[in-house]
């Protein structure tokens, strides 16, 4: 039985790994050892000048309902189940250019594991939006539908 189970488990993780949407190992890793120092933190107030500036790109977290209740102006929807399903999403995007990721919530696990996931893929510049789109709510700042 032992002989069978260690079968089994070898040749599961030999497929995954031939597999293109396996699992990939950094994500089986703590959160802590998967972030990266170079993912920052950006207010709301110099995340707007970003967006009047043109010069960063914004990722919406959050489900697709919530994103088509309110977003901000331009922001790519990326939801965290949307991007497990299609990890590959990510090659779409540029990696040179500025991107802010946000949730509504201040505390955002999910544009933490994304913007882990954008550094892994190259990404150079990516932010969390502090207190997410309710602090950027809060200061006034506009949203589109």
């Amino acid at each position: 039985m032992l002989l069978i189970l260690s079968l089994t488990l070898v040749g599961g993780i030999f497929i995954n790994q031939l597999h293109p949407q396996g699992i990939r190992w950094e994500l089986l890793l703590p959160l802590s050892a998967n972030t990266p120092a170079t993912v920052t933190a950006i207010n709301p107030e110099d995340a707007f000048l970003a967006l009047m500036q043109e010069e960063a790109y914004f990722i919406d977290i959050r489900p697709a309902e919530e994103f088509e209740a309110d977003h901000i102006a331009g922001a790519i929807s990326l939801p965290l189940f949307d991007y497990f399903q299609s990890p590959d999403s990510l090659r779409n995007l540029a990696p040179e250019k500025k991107y802010i990721l946000y949730c509504f919530d201040p505390e955002c696990k999910e544009a933490e594991m994304i913007a882990a996931e954008m550094i892994g893929y190259g990404f150079q510049n990516v932010a969390i939006l502090e207190g997410g789109l309710s602090a950027w709510l809060g200061n006034g700042f506009p949203t589109e539908l």
